[in-house]
């Protein structure tokens, strides 16, 4: 098997919403969103933040998010043998992946 050139492209956007309704209390839902064009795969990341500020002084905050990261590209290139008796039968198990 030869070596693997090329390259590839990833595209994130984000989006957050702060939302005041409440003078101690402020809430920031909110997502990420990632394209991987190697293998046209996407993710969507939902999340949100809480902020609680008793006084001018003081704030207390806690988030929960949902996030993944890209495996390293030479783990797309993993290539297994499909037939023994074939010399260059290959297929690549992983190149359709997207995180962990």
């Amino acid at each position: 098997m030869g070596k693997w050139k090329g390259s590839s492209t990833v595209a994130e956007a984000y989006a957050m919403l702060e939302k005041s309704g409440w003078t101690k209390f402020t809430s920031m839902p909110g997502f990420t969103t990632c394209i991987f064009f190697f293998n046209n795969t996407n993710s969507f990341e939902p999340g949100i933040a809480l902020k609680y500020s008793p006084n001018v002084r003081h704030i207390v905050a806690a988030s929960y998010g949902l996030h993944s990261q890209l495996l390293p590209m030479s783990t797309y290139f993993v290539a297994r043998k499909t037939n023994d008796k074939a010399p260059f039968q290959y297929d690549y198990p992983n190149q359709n992946r997207f995180s962990t």
